[in-house]
């Protein structure tokens, strides 16, 4: 019931990548812990989300923020270019170095 409020409050301020992602690793959890009904029926509910877009390459990041210490995760952050990101915790731009 959280992670719905949560995902509905989301697609409304922020329909897209972000959206998709969060409810791929909401599914994912529930499937993981016996809840295999109540996984599909979160995974029905929000079919309709963006897909997550492809990786393109990018530089490597740190493995946390420098301003907040969230876990970064390149993977599934916000990329501005090839070597800028954001916090998806506190929005700070994060530089990305070499590839």
């Amino acid at each position: 019931a959280l992670a719905e409020r949560g995902l509905d409050w989301l697609r409304e301020g922020e329909p897209g990548t972000r959206l998709a992602i969060l409810r791929d690793r909401v599914v994912e959890a529930l499937r993981r812990s016996g809840h295999a009904a109540e996984a599909e029926a979160f995974s029905q509910k929000y079919a309709s989300s963006a897909s997550p877009s492809p990786v393109a390459p990018h530089g490597r990041l740190a493995p946390s923020c420098p301003q907040c210490g969230g876990r970064v995760r390149p993977d599934e952050v916000e990329w501005i270019d090839a070597s800028t990101a954001l916090c998806d915790y506190c929005g700070s731009v994060l530089q990305a170095g070499g590839t």
